[in-house]
């Protein structure tokens, strides 16, 4: 199965990754800390950047969309084990409402990846055409 740039999940992808990295972005500028801040700071980067190499119309990056939403699936997991180990189980509503967007995010990057499949099927194919 080969790896499409835009898929069904593209716009949702997109607009949850958006949704967290904003949310990442302003909670940098809300914290005294500056750990928190930089984490915040480049968790807000991680999603913006990998986001950018799974969807930009950009030709080089075609060989790596593959692995860029693998890169977006670590950064979002990342930011979620982050929270607990930082936060613990204490939540607040805009705590909960990132939680919520990375989890669905989660969701919809493994969905995404099994509909259009993984980076070896993904490159297998690409080298057969190649060789066709």
């Amino acid at each position: 199965m080969r790896h499409r740039s835009y898929t069904i999940f593209s716009t949702p992808i997109a607009l949850l990754t958006l949704t967290t990295a904003g949310i990442h972005f302003y909670l940098a500028t809300q914290h005294n800390t500056a750990m928190l801040r930089l984490g915040f700071l480049a968790a807000g980067i991680g999603f913006v950047g990998s986001l950018a190499a799974l969807l930009a119309p950009i030709g080089f990056l075609s060989r790596l969309r593959p692995f860029a939403g693998l890169l977006l699936l670590c950064v979002d997991v990342a930011a979620i084990i982050g929270h607990l180990v930082v936060m613990g189980i204490v939540f607040e509503p805009l705590a909960i409402a990132d939680k919520a967007a990375e989890l669905a995010l989660l969701i919809l990057l493994i969905t995404d990846w099994l509909v259009a499949g993984s980076p070896e099927e993904a490159r297998h194919e690409e080298s057969s055409m190649r060789a066709a």
